[in-house]
């Protein structure tokens, strides 16, 4: 039910697909007071993508998640039991067709996954739907036999408020008084972070990816769809945190 209502809300909120919702409003007729206010609404939403050329919406949005203040649960003197990477690293409908890992722009979690594989001694946990199948596959032949053995693939969480409960799902279980270092992109950190402590696991956050310089200025910008793309992410992922909230998942 949860992964059917973020989907649906998360279409909702898409700027993409606002678009195309607005450019509908358009065919309403004038006299029904639905329609005037619809595109009213339209209008005002057009104006605000114009106004992406000057004003960073998107950026003022991600930035503040980026730089969210996270504390750590690892103690004085204690080593992280392991790693957890959750997935999010490949291009859905491309590795799909391909049966083949393609990262997207968030395929930094994949260098992290190698970083904790080559310098720790603890598993390595990659969870999130397909593309961890996919990883193990692209990944192996680039691995020693005891890497190989520590990587540990859980590839059926669909949301962040899945890969807790998934990972029990798969039999893997995570020592509830040691802390795990918890990498994702650094704009979904604060609610993966959030999530995990709700399912009683300690994490040591680990940020990777960062979309946004830290601080952004209002100025001429022709990057209209990287401007686009950040104002999608930072919308989804400040409902999210609400909804997540409401729900009771952190």
């Amino acid at each position: 039910m949860m992964f059917l209502v973020s989907k649906t809300v998360g279409f909702l909120i898409d700027p993409y697909n606002l678009i195309v919702l607005a450019g509908l409003s358009f065919l309403l007729p004038d006299r029904q007071w639905v329609g005037r206010w619809l595109k009213r609404l339209s209008l005002a939403y057009f104006a605000m993508l114009a106004s992406l050329f000057l004003v960073p919406w998107g950026g003022w949005l991600v930035a503040p998640l980026e730089r969210w203040p996270l504390t750590s649960d690892l103690g004085e003197g204690e080593r992280v039991a392991g790693t957890i990477v959750l997935g999010g690293a490949a291009n859905g409908r491309v590795s799909r067709v391909r049966q083949t890992l393609e990262l997207s722009e968030h395929g930094d979690r994949v260098l992290e996954l190698l970083t904790a594989l080559s310098t720790g001694d603890g598993p390595v946990i990659y969870t999130g739907a397909f593309e961890a199948e996919f990883a193990h596959a692209r990944l192996a032949p680039l691995l020693t036999a005891e890497q190989q053995a520590r990587l540990l693939i859980e590839p059926d969480a669909r949301t962040t408020a899945e890969h807790p409960w998934r990972l029990a799902a798969a039999g893997i279980e995570l020592d509830r008084q040691a802390t795990y270092q918890l990498v994702t992109s650094a704009f979904h950190l604060p609610r993966a972070t959030a999530v995990f402590r709700q399912a009683g696991v300690r994490v040591h956050p680990v940020a990777v990816d960062y979309l946004s310089p830290g601080r952004t200025r209002p100025g001429w910008n022709p990057r209209i769809r990287h401007q686009l793309e950040l104002l999608r992410i930072g919308i989804k992922e400040w409902v999210g945190l609400l909804g997540y909230r409401l729900a009771g998942r952190t």
